[in-house]
């Protein structure tokens, strides 16, 4: 059930910028085990930062493996490269 449900959010059918690099690849995998992935746009990259944090804590409290350095890098640079600009 848990390997289907994170599948699905995986392709949610949002068209995101990039959606075939690396960066965009890897925001997809992992932001979407969890929920729905948001269009980069959706905020700037000063309160993406903020939302990243706060990611961060949630997967430490339901225990998730954390993000390795790589994985958390190239999810930040699609972000800030992807992000709302205003």
């Amino acid at each position: 059930m848990f390997i289907f449900a994170a599948a699905a959010n995986c392709n949610t059918g949002a068209k995101i910028p990039d959606k075939n690099s690396d960066e965009a690849k890897m925001y997809q995998n992992k932001c979407g085990i969890c929920h729905a992935v948001p269009h980069p746009r959706r905020h700037t990259k000063l309160q993406w930062e903020h939302t990243l944090s706060l990611m961060e804590l949630r997967m430490k409290e339901k225990k998730m493996p954390e993000l390795t350095e790589e994985e958390n890098n190239l999810i930040r640079m699609y972000i800030a490269k992807n992000s709302r600009k205003r």
